[in-house]
């Protein structure tokens, strides 16, 4: 957790143009604390993360915790994989014209990119469960339409609505490097 920590005080730190001695001096501290944080030697209490978090002007999680598309010292988003991200999320709505098309699209992809980067495993494992988790609920939906009409084609176009709402909810808020959300997933494969 310490090089967690320290590369991302670090990143911060430079995304706002200070020095070592600056943030110190802004958050109190000492600049040997600021580098033996920086440097991994120590782990900060939450006290002085949230102390930082105020100096840099940040939420104190960004310091604890890897975002999922990170931004590099210069300050400019990442632009690899927010289109490939977005095609990940939307290309799955196929299904609903071809049956299980959704899972095999989601499948072939995460297949395809998750050696490639971190976030397309993670990602790619969360919509995965996603379309198998729709995609059973579907088909019980259209048992139940065939045995009785009156409740399974309400569900089934349900199943519909929450696979386009969910796509091209979760399709904007990677375009806008926000965290995904797949509400009513089975987890079949496990995220990291």
């Amino acid at each position: 957790m310490k090089p967690v920590i320290s590369s991302h005080l670090a990143k911060y730190r430079k995304l706002k143009g200070m020095t070592q001695d600056e943030l110190a001096e802004l958050s109190g501290l000492t600049s040997r604390t600021i580098q033996r944080i920086e440097s991994g030697q120590v782990m900060p209490q939450m006290h002085t993360l949230k102390l930082l978090a105020k100096c840099l002007d940040i939420e104190p999680e960004k310091i604890i915790s890897i975002p999922d598309t990170d931004t590099v010292v210069t300050g400019k988003p990442q632009q690899a994989p927010s289109g490939i991200l977005a095609a990940m999320h939307i290309l799955p709505l196929i299904g609903i014209f071809i049956p299980l098309e959704n899972v095999l699209t989601s499948a072939a992809f995460w297949l395809l990119k998750k050696d490639q980067e971190e976030i397309f495993d993670r990602q790619g494992r969360i919509i995965l469960n996603f379309q198998i988790t729709i995609s059973i609920v579907a088909g019980l939906a259209m048992i139940t339409m065939v045995l009785y009409f009156p409740v399974g084609f309400p569900l089934l176009m349900s199943c519909y609505l929450m696979a386009i709402l969910s796509a091209a909810y979760n399709m904007i808020r990677v375009l806008k490097r926000k965290d995904i959300s797949y509400p009513l997933s089975v987890r079949f494969l496990k995220t990291r």
